[in-house]
């Protein structure tokens, strides 16, 4: 399993360059792409961990944003800004090199451990190629995926050379570069499972040492593993998906129907979507009751035949490994299915097949060899093609957005955000049409329904919008933004005392926003009840300072309520901020005037 000649060698140096020349010209197109719609200016550029190095003490760096603890990444991000002050074509740029170079780690993982670099550099191919990767970077926010992958390659190469040389360096090596990989995404923290697997197959090291010994020797990555995946659950807790969202039938059948949906993805990489609906009968149920039958079969046959073929119990047993902690049982985010889940566990998949073209290569004839290669470089030109393609749909949200609910226009997720995208581009009939179906396809999901209805609100449809927000009420949304949002739009529609309760209800429920005491105050000053709107737009003002519109409302009920002193002083205060405001210019002459009349007529006294 060693690669000694110089032949060999040489052989290997090629094929690496081949990958990565592959993989860096296929993603470099990526590198004029923009920022996503969705978490890269919430993770990237909005988030504090992720923009400066100098900034950060080691507390802030251990912190968790959005829901997600892993400061490798974040740290790979302040990097960036530090070196270059950050840009998206320089994160993409990164994505794109390190999923080159995983490309290139796992050809050399390979070739090592099986010593046939024909085999290992054409699995290699097929996934610096393969379409199912592309989510996982071109997204930017992906960067944990693409990252962690790295380091824990890195890590099973420090395993494989302490398995041939004992040494501390390599033992310690393989232990520090797992602990950065899970802390640039917990998604490999069952590594010693893995490691297991290679000594099995193709480290070959059951045969001479007992499989509880070789168990007992990864405690310190188990560890590590497990206290990783607890601070993590903990960290996610208050982001996992609720049951009334995804219901336990839901996260059932994905569950038990995942190990063949994804293999799917594998084998036939078409219509992949980047936000798939969550449906509340993912799957018809002869195939959630057949998708465990299968499993189970196959994992008995691999494990059966793992004398004859140990290359199908290594890879089918990573593959199942590696995807059992995104299956979909615990649900975060949303989305229940993604194609970027798929990067590690397809690495399971592809040692299963350089295995078994190690196999099919190693006693065929030379006719017979180059007609397996000939395919194979068939298929990963094809996969290329198909790449190519999948790549040019994250251009910008419009393309990517456009997509999605081409291929899954169920997903309530991607029309309420290409709602959002059209708006913003100035196409209001577009955005008509998606927020409206957003909301059908929403099922449920109160957060979708909710802003939809923000979309149908800014495009002046204030009717339907209050509607969408009672809907999000009634499906159980606790919170004073949807209750404020009812409130206005139904003061939009002249319902203005019907929506006073509303507001009223988010006032108390949110004391310390200055726009929902804002909404209030303007709601009573618009009904003639200028003394009692004084309360929430002092509020307001003294919550946001500077705010010109809270200043001048407040304003125009202290002038209502008869004291015109105090209202000429926040007129003026107004003009200090925003000068050319010529309604509190008039306002301000009012006031002065009906002071300097107060002040004659004491005067005539």
């Amino acid at each position: 399993m060693h690669l000694p000649r110089t032949t060999d060698r040489r052989r290997l140096l090629v094929a690496c360059l081949l990958v990565f020349s592959a993989a860096t010209i296929l993603y470099l197109p990526a590198t004029r792409y923009p920022y996503n719609l969705l978490d890269d200016r919430a993770l990237v550029t909005q988030n504090p961990l992720a923009r400066s190095v100098g900034g950060q003490t080691p507390g802030g760096l251990f912190s968790v944003h959005e829901g997600y603890w892993i400061p490798v990444t974040w740290l790979s991000f302040s990097i960036e800004q530090l070196v270059a002050g950050g840009s998206p074509g320089l994160s993409h740029g990164t994505n794109g090199l390190l999923h080159a170079g995983n490309a290139v780690l796992l050809l050399l993982l390979l070739a090592r451990l099986t010593g046939r670099i024909a085999p290992a550099s054409l699995v290699a191919a097929a996934f610096a190629v393969h379409p199912a990767g592309v989510e996982a970077v071109a997204w930017i926010s992906s960067r944990k995926d693409v990252l962690s992958t790295f380091l824990a390659l890195l890590s099973l190469h420090a395993y494989v050379a302490w398995t041939r040389r004992p040494r501390a360096g390599f033992a310690a090596g393989a232990l520090a570069l797992f602990v950065a990989s899970v802390l640039a995404k917990p998604m490999l923290v069952l590594l010693p499972v893995l490691l297991l697997l290679l000594d099995f197959w193709p480290l070959g090291r059951w045969r001479s040492e007992r499989p509880a010994a070789l168990a007992a020797a990864k405690f310190p990555f188990a560890a590590v593993g497990a206290a990783v995946a607890a601070v993590y659950l903990l960290t996610q807790k208050s982001h996992v998906t609720g049951l009334a969202i995804v219901g336990l039938g839901s996260r059932l059948a994905h569950g038990l129907v995942a190990p063949l949906f994804y293999l799917g993805m594998l084998l036939r990489p078409a219509d992949l979507a980047f936000i798939y609906p969550i449906r509340e009968h993912p799957y018809p149920l002869w195939l959630v009751l057949l998708t465990p039958c299968l499993v189970a079969a196959a994992t008995w046959w691999a494990v059966r035949e793992r004398h004859r073929f140990p290359w199908v119990l290594a890879g089918w047993f990573w593959y199942l490994a590696t995807l059992a902690p995104v299956s979909g049982f615990v649900q975060a985010g949303v989305t229940i299915v993604m194609d970027r889940l798929v990067y590690v566990p397809g690495i399971g998949i592809l040692l299963l097949a350089a295995g078994a073209l190690g196999a099919a290569l190693g006693g065929a004839t030379d006719r017979r060899r180059l007609a397996i290669a000939a395919a194979c470089v068939a298929g990963i030109a094809m996969l290329a093609a198909m790449q190519s393609r999948q790549l040019s749909y994250w251009r910008d949200d419009e393309t990517l957005l456009s997509r999605t609910v081409e291929v899954a226009p169920d997903s309530g997720i991607a029309q309420w955000n290409l709602a959002i995208t059209l708006l913003q581009k100035g196409n209001r009939d577009g955005a008509l049409e998606h927020a409206r179906a957003a909301r059908l396809a929403a099922r449920g999901d109160g957060e979708i329904i909710y802003n939809a209805g923000l979309v149908l609100d800014n495009l002046g449809r204030f009717e339907e919008a209050a509607e969408a927000f009672r809907e999000a009420i009634a499906l159980g949304d606790p919170s004073a933004r949807v209750r404020a949002a009812l409130g206005v739009a139904l003061g939009s529609t002249g319902r203005i005392e019907e929506g006073l309760p509303f507001l009223e209800e988010a006032r108390r429920l949110d004391p310390r926003s200055s726009e929902v005491a804002f909404n209030l105050g303007v709601a009573l000053l618009r009904l003639g009840r200028p003394a009692e709107a004084l309360a929430p737009l002092s509020a307001a003002a003294a919550l946001s300072p500077g705010d010109h519109r809270a200043l001048f409302n407040l304003g125009i009920a202290l002038q209502g309520a008869g004291r015109p002193a105090e209202a000429a002083d926040r007129f003026a205060e107004v003009l200090r901020i925003a000068p050319g405001l010529d309604a509190a210019r008039r306002h301000l002459a009012e006031v002065r005037e009906v002071l300097g009349r107060n002040a004659a007529a004491g005067d005539a006294r």
